[in-house]
């Protein structure tokens, strides 16, 4: 296999987990996290900037940093005043 091929093999691959993670709801909170996923499911090693580029170019996702918001800011009387 050439390295071409191995490499359009481990983006399939890459694809194929990303697509089972949001069909299932689950949350993918980092790279580091797929990367654990298809190595459990598949036992191929892929680099964490391999995952980042198959979800930024290929699957059009990207991260979001969290907000915290201070929990008076959902209050009754916040909403009312907004």
């Amino acid at each position: 296999m050439s390295d071409r091929d191995l490499k359009m093999h481990q983006r399939d691959k890459i694809q194929e987990t990303v697509e089972d993670l949001n069909l299932n709801r689950k949350i993918i909170d980092s790279s580091a996290m797929v990367v654990n996923e298809v190595l459990q499911k598949t036992g191929e090693q892929v680099k964490e900037q391999q995952v980042r580029q198959v979800m930024k170019l290929d699957m059009d996702m990207r991260y979001r940093k969290i907000k915290t918001v201070a929990l008076h800011s959902n209050s009754e009387k916040n909403l009312v005043l907004r």
